[in-house]
């Protein structure tokens, strides 16, 4: 085996992958998460929260970086809005930071803030594992 592809296949030894949904504290919207990639210096993300005022999606995918304060931040992340099922082409630069104080073979406890157009946003709640299984990932409850 190559070295490049050994230390591929260590950084995927090393990932944790989840899914489920976080919920917005002040808001009570729902953030649902479809990829969270947890490794050592980064989380990779894919997620969408639904207004709850305008029926609207806006849906954001990612990177959130390693900082020295323990947590993962991502900066200009640009969101877009779907309504109806149609992409409208407003975006809007967002930040996320993420914290994952806790995880174990049955959730990952995470904790975040939404930070966008000079409004923060806190959610949290527990994701559920992924397992790859023939080459596809699913849900360790259920398909997805």
């Amino acid at each position: 085996m190559s070295k490049k592809l050994a230390r591929s296949t260590d950084r995927l030894s090393e990932a944790r992958v989840y899914q489920g949904t976080l919920q917005v504290l002040e808001s009570g919207e729902e953030i649902q998460v479809t990829r969270f990639i947890v490794r050592p210096r980064e989380i990779a993300f894919d997620i969408s929260v639904t207004s709850v005022e305008s029926g609207g999606v806006w849906q954001f995918s990612g990177k959130a970086e390693f900082a020295q304060s323990g947590t993962y931040v991502s900066d200009n992340i640009e969101g877009k809005t779907a309504l109806d099922r149609h992409t409208i082409d407003d975006s809007i630069p967002t930040r996320f930071i993420f914290e994952v104080p806790k995880e174990s073979s049955r959730q990952a406890q995470v904790r975040g803030w939404w930070i966008a157009g000079g409004e923060r946003y806190e959610f949290g709640g527990a994701l559920k594992p992924l397992k790859l299984t023939g080459g596809v990932l699913r849900s360790k409850f259920g398909r997805k």
